[in-house]
């Protein structure tokens, strides 16, 4: 059976994964080339996924930039805004 990831695997998650290519989800759904993993990528993710998920992908995205040299790419104000508008633990 042919696998929908275009690169080799670096780090598997159990959605997303990090590969030669970039950011590929394991259904093949999405993959994002390294060179588009920026503010606006990220971003993007928090509009269209769940809580859920938005944390992996946020992980895995991590992940991606460390591997490809990519840090500096986004601003450490758009992660912690992410953490704190969508992925902070909550008092009910």
């Amino acid at each position: 059976m042919d696998s929908p990831i275009r690169g080799e695997v670096w780090v598997m998650g159990s959605a997303w994964c990090v590969s030669t290519y970039g950011l590929e989800a394991l259904n093949g759904t999405c993959s994002i080339p390294a060179e588009l993993l920026c503010d606006a990528t990220l971003t993007h993710a928090v509009t269209v996924m769940s809580k859920d998920a938005l944390g992996e992908f946020v992980s895995v995205f991590a992940t991606a930039l460390m591997m490809h040299g990519l840090c500096p790419s986004v601003r450490k104000e758009v992660v912690h805004e992410i953490f704190g508008k969508h992925l902070a633990m909550t008092e009910h």
